[in-house]
């Protein structure tokens, strides 16, 4: 089934769904997306190599956004970052969820055992047509 995304101007809107996709919304742009991003540039493009301290750094703070990202849905009870339907704060953060793997290697499935909440949430999307890989 696919996923509902939620608008402003549409029927499910309130302003509590604001204030929370707001929230989370702010944890990718200034939380997922750094630390990926770091993590993947001292991984595998910086010119120095490696940097262990960098590269360890930056995975810690992958698996705290995980593991804030994973209390979330547990606290939310939804299956959703907010509300009971897929909202553009869910769809915020797949494009660096995709990376997991390539950025954590064999330790995001450690990772995944550990945070089921954030497990089962991305993989909805995982099998979503629409927003899974081209493979």
């Amino acid at each position: 089934m696919p996923a509902v995304v939620i608008l402003p101007g549409t029927a499910g809107f309130r302003s509590e769904f604001t204030r929370g996709a707001a929230l989370l919304t702010h944890l990718q742009v200034s939380g997922q997306g750094p630390y990926f991003g770091q993590k993947a540039w001292f991984t595998f493009f910086h010119h120095e190599k490696p940097i262990r301290s960098a590269i360890d750094r930056y995975a810690a703070e992958i698996r705290r956004v995980v593991g804030v990202l994973d209390k979330h849905l547990k606290e939310n009870g939804t299956g959703w970052l907010v509300g009971d339907k897929c909202t553009y704060a869910d769809l915020s953060f797949v494009p660096w969820d995709m990376m997991l793997t390539f950025l954590m290697g064999e330790e995001a499935v450690r990772i995944q055992e550990r945070y089921p909440d954030f497990t089962r949430w991305h993989g909805k999307f995982e099998r979503h047509i629409r927003v899974r890989p081209n493979a």
